[in-house]
């Protein structure tokens, strides 16, 4: 694979035709520079994506002492919640603050954020979740190579240093709990279809787990664009003659509305069906009655990437490539018959 060109400051003083100093006076507003110039140089290194090299000057000025955890993903779950709560916990336990940027899928926002970790003391960045290759080929051209990097909750592919939670591991684990609890008719509810293009997804680790328990899996995985969208699915399911044994969602989000509407149907959780979640959040306990789930990773998951990104910070380049899966749990309540 074809390695990657990032933009110097060369390479914007070439493209507008002055010295480096002029491009570097220009950016930083310092020096004697025409606005005409600056206002050329500053559009110029926009178009080729330039992210001037503080960091490193930074680094000679003084020791840094905060880690930037860029969130690439809208935070609205309380699962980010208690995932940002363990990074600030660890990042301190570990004598460093929490540089947090929250970019929900749009490269603006990401681009601004590591400008910011740029400007910043930050000794490395944690950054994810990333879901495609694209995403991955964009975000690593606007990353400093000089500030060490590692991702996580990654596609299966992924290319780079990373630490995920294996979610087919988790979803198997799920069929397994419901198998042996005499489900047989269990539907996946609210399945994104994006998770039908990798191999480390919910998707694939519900069909090679209803494949290894001799169940039929035709007709059981309810995909839809938006997870939330469920209820004209759930209705038909509920159309038919009978009632399947359990319903899988996608996450517990998904679960508690699931369990509210089955509620107002006057349909009886666990006696008439069993449901399962995915994530554990702070409300799974909660629920009525208390929601079976999959969980117990964001500590795991945190102290992995830090372990990962202190090496990298000592060793650099001679650190060893990163490629761990956390192993999630099945956290047995009181939806389940």
């Amino acid at each position: 694979m074809e390695k990657q060109h990032k933009t110097k400051i060369t390479d914007v003083a070439k493209a507008a035709e002055v010295s480096v100093a002029t491009v570097a006076n220009a950016l930083n507003g310092t020096g004697r520079v025409s606005e005409a110039v600056a206002k050329k140089v500053r559009k110029i290194a926009s178009e080729l994506h330039y992210v001037p090299n503080r960091a490193a000057r930074q680094l000679k000025m003084a020791k840094p002492d905060s880690i930037g955890v860029l969130i690439n993903s809208p935070v609205n779950s309380s699962w980010y919640s208690q995932l940002i709560g363990c990074f600030d916990d660890v990042l301190n336990e570990n004598n460093f603050s929490m540089m947090l940027s929250i970019s929900r899928g749009n490269i603006e926002r990401t681009r601004r954020g590591i400008n910011n970790f740029c400007g910043g003391r930050v000794g490395g960045i944690i950054f994810g979740p990333l879901f495609d290759t694209e995403s991955y080929n964009t975000v690593e051209k606007i990353l400093p190579p000089e500030i060490p990097t590692i991702f996580f909750n990654s596609f299966s592919q992924f290319k780079g240093n990373h630490v995920s939670i294996n979610l087919a591991s988790g979803a198997e684990k799920v069929v397994d709990y419901l198998y042996s609890r005499n489900c047989r008719k269990i539907i996946y509810l609210s399945c994104p279809n994006s998770a039908i293009k990798y191999t480390n997804t919910r998707y694939n680790g519900f069909l090679c787990g209803m494949k290894k328990n001799g169940l039929n899996t035709a007709g059981t995985v309810c995909l839809t664009d938006n997870i939330f969208a469920w209820k004209k699915d759930l209705d038909k399911i509920l159309a038919k003659d009978s009632l399947p044994d359990a319903l899988f969602c996608h996450d517990d989000a998904v679960a508690l509305e699931v369990m509210n509407y089955l509620h107002s149907k006057n349909i009886r959780i666990p006696e008439d069906i069993s449901i399962v979640g995915f994530d554990d959040i702070r409300e799974a306990s909660l629920a009525y009655p208390p929601l079976t789930t999959v969980g117990g990773v964001q500590e795991p998951l945190v102290r992995a990437l830090w372990e990962a990104l202190s090496e990298r910070m000592k060793n650099g380049n001679k650190a060893e490539k990163t490629n761990i899966f956390i192993e999630p749990e099945l956290i047995i309540r009181k939806s389940v018959r």
